[in-house]
């Protein structure tokens, strides 16, 4: 229900494919890639076993997808603000849409936001790739620089530039006033607010995409390159000729993946501008929240779904099960940015790069290129680093409008007054347990039910897993307003356990662990039952020992998601104390306990995002790898 982290959406078979999971030898009769092979995969079992490990995934699908999906399409022929009360009204509402100027213009700015955010975040995204894939000094440490932006949740980036774009006291106006230059209405005028909006989500974007090139052009061979280099192709010559190609599946992905969440944008745009001034910066989704959520026009709000279901293009195809299959003694792997081996995908494998010579190492041109990218990579960390700077300063110098990079005097009091007049700890307990509680219950679900899907041959296997692709393929405004419903009318609205059970079906997590379980060799699995192991140990004793990449990833992943996520809490949670810490910082600035809002926000935003932040610096080679082929080396 939740909107699906950009991380979770993209990582996984990447991590799948460099994994320390047993390699599948070469002649195997079970794995020899033939149409008989591939019919025997899959152990037909009688009786619940595959049903039980697969049942809590599909009874969630059926509560929280199908129901929901089923409420939409009644909903958007009804003139109603809740289901069964309202009035038929047939084609009405999809008639209001072809007139109702307000959503032209939310239709008209979500197609500027996308042009402006997709090609900028991809083409900026390559570049840095194509950078840091050279010798550099400190790349590793470059690197996660650049990806810093993407740990930190979209309402948290959404208040800290709120703050540095501020027309009164903000930052970049107090550096253009420090420079001698005019003032600009960053997130006043109509034209400069949509700007502003699209240069902040491509700053959240450029470490994603270029974590993606980064992993794909190291998974190029080396003597591809080489050869062309012996050739005389300059380096120009060399990337048009030889990494350009190989990197289209990759850009195709990256493209539809960008915009589906330009699509889907909410969470920056509601908190910097409210879709103003005016309406100039209202997209498609907040329209759909505001008809719903304000207004009380579901059934328009369903209708608005329906039509914003046909433009979204599917994330990817449906792999089956000849996507693993041994050739050769090498396992190959159809992930997202294409097929290849194990041994293609895995810098483990790759050619050895050859040492840098003394010349290379002393090129003035290479020392410009660090000196570029640094000076980038400080422009990219700076929001996160006024964040921590502003929760410390007092509110006589932040509200000064004069320029400084530093506190003069710095102070804890905005911790200590937000934290006597706001219930902090509530809502860190809350966010917590939304987030510890989901995530290892969505774990266990996707684990078992990729198990199932992959190891097992039962009755309804194909419809079943074909359905739970399709909701991949499905946004979050279809389903928004009729999840509420379902919600609210088995009565857990103002509880974590709105938010927790809608999101324990991830179709995601279930097709990671479903790819991954498909290259455990089924040779263990028959061992262990020829020694009497029931299917309950062979899973546990077996297969998951196997799968220790995979549970890290989706731990990690799940875990930020519901850490991070704004939408769906906003949604089902009202009392002030009930709130997860990002649905909270979102009310912070206008609190009317606070005579200088910013700087208590700002400690809030700081303690969102430690958790997360401590998590990737210290677990940063794991993350990155997770997300793309060695992305970080």
């Amino acid at each position: 229900m939740s909107q699906r982290s950009e991380l979770e959406q993209t990582a996984a078979i990447e991590t799948i494919a460099q994994s320390d999971r047993p390699r599948i030898e070469a002649g195997d009769p079970a794995h020899d890639g033939t149409p008989a092979a591939r019919r025997r995969r899959g152990r037909r079992v009688g009786g619940a076993t595959p049903y039980f490990f697969v049942g809590p995934a599909a009874i969630l699908f059926l509560c929280f997808s199908l129901v929901p999906i089923c409420i939409a399409i009644v909903l958007s022929f009804q003139d109603t603000a809740t289901l069964g009360d309202g009035e038929w009204v047939g084609g009405e509402n999809f008639g209001r849409m072809v007139g109702d100027s307000l959503f032209r213009t939310a239709l008209l700015n979500t197609l500027v936001f996308t042009l402006g955010t997709v090609p900028t975040s991809m083409a900026m995204g390559l570049a840095l790739a194509v950078a840091l894939n050279r010798r550099i000094p400190g790349r590793s440490v470059l690197r996660a620089l650049f990806f810093v932006p993407m740990v930190a949740a979209g309402v948290v980036v959404g208040v800290v530039m709120s703050w540095i774009f501020n027309g009164d006291y903000g930052v970049a106006n107090n550096a253009l006033t420090f420079l001698g230059l005019e003032r600009a209405p960053w997130l006043t005028a109509p034209g400069w607010a949509m700007a502003t909006l699209i240069l902040v989500v491509v700053w959240t974007r450029i470490g994603f995409c270029m974590v993606i090139y980064l992993g794909a052009l190291q998974a190029i061979p080396e003597e591809l390159k080489e050869a062309a280099a012996l050739d005389g192709a300059s380096r120009w010559t060399r990337f048009r000729l030889v990494s350009w190609p190989l990197l289209r599946p990759t850009t195709s992905i990256l493209l539809i993946l960008n915009v589906v969440f330009s699509l889907q944008a909410f969470d920056v745009i509601y908190v910097m501008t409210g879709g103003g001034p005016g309406f100039s910066t209202t997209v498609l989704m907040q329209y759909i929240f505001r008809s719903a959520f304000i207004d009380a026009r579901m059934g328009y709000a369903a209708a608005l779904g329906g039509g914003a279901r046909r433009g979204a293009p599917p994330l990817h195809r449906p792999a089956s099960e000849s996507d693993a299959t041994s050739r050769g003694g090498t396992v190959m792997t159809t992930s997202r940015f294409g097929t290849a081996s194990q041994d293609a995908l895995s810098t483990r494998n790759l050619p050895a790069v050859r040492p840098a010579t003394s010349r290379e190492r002393t090129s003035p041109r290479r020392w410009l290129l660090f000196a570029a990218l640094t000076a980038l990579a400080i422009l990219m960390v700076f929001p996160v680093y006024w964040m921590f700077v502003s929760a410390l300063t007092p509110g006589g110098q932040s509200q000064s409008g004069s320029f400084y990079l530093v506190p003069s005097e710095p102070t804890m009091q905005n911790y200590v007054e937000v934290f006597a007049t706001q219930p902090v700890l509530a809502w860190l307990g809350n966010s917590l347990f939304i987030a510890g509680i989901g995530t290892a219950l969505s774990v266990c679900i996707s684990l078992s039910a990729g198990y199932a899907l992959a190891k097992f041959r039962f009755r309804g296997r194909g419809l079943l897993y074909a359905l739970f692709l399709v909701t991949i393929m499905i946004p979050i405004q279809v389903t928004l307003v009729p999840s509420f419903l379902v919600v609210a009318r088995i009565g857990l609205v103002d509880s974590p356990w709105a938010v927790i059970l809608p999101t324990l079906f991830d179709t995601v997590g279930i097709f990671i662990a479903r790819q991954f379980m498909l290259g455990v060799p089924d040779a263990l699995m028959e061992a262990a039952r020829l020694d009497g192991a029931s299917e309950f140990v062979v899973f546990f004793r077996v297969v998951l020992p196997s799968c220790g990449p995979l549970v890290g990833v989706l731990v990690i992943l799940g875990f930020m998601n519901r850490w991070n996520d704004f939408l769906w809490p906003l949604v089902v949670l009202q009392g002030n104390e009930n709130l997860t810490v990002p649905v909270a910082l979102s009310t912070l600035t206008t609190n009317p306990a606070f005579s200088s809002p910013w700087g208590p926000v700002m400690a809030v935003a700081t303690i969102t995002v430690i958790p997360l932040l401590v998590v990737f610096l210290v677990f940063q080679r794991q993350f990155v790898q997770g997300i793309a082929s060695s992305g970080i080396k």
